[in-house]
């Protein structure tokens, strides 16, 4: 797992050096993300994320013109699209 980064409340890992399981243990240590990480966790690349985002199958929260996306946010668009095999 990766080393945690960052002077704030709580530290933050780095997302390059963790795995899904590993966001899913840390989610007290950062509960929202930037549309880069979240591109990142999610495994697509920035513009397909800001397509989820404009199409309202991602939600999101801007706090001044910082863009944040939660683990809860993150969740939800994979279980919207997940392909069920019958």
């Amino acid at each position: 797992m990766g080393q945690p980064t960052g002077t704030g409340v709580h530290a933050e890992m780095a997302l390059t050096d963790i795995s899904i399981a590993d966001v899913r243990d840390q989610t007290t240590h950062q509960l929202a993300y930037s549309p880069g990480d979240a591109a990142r966790i999610l495994g697509v690349g920035r513009t397909k994320l800001y397509e989820l985002l404009d199409s309202g199958d991602l939600r999101s929260s801007k706090i001044g013109k910082r863009r944040l996306i939660t683990l809860d946010a993150i969740r939800e668009c994979l279980t919207a699209y997940e392909v069920r095999h019958d």
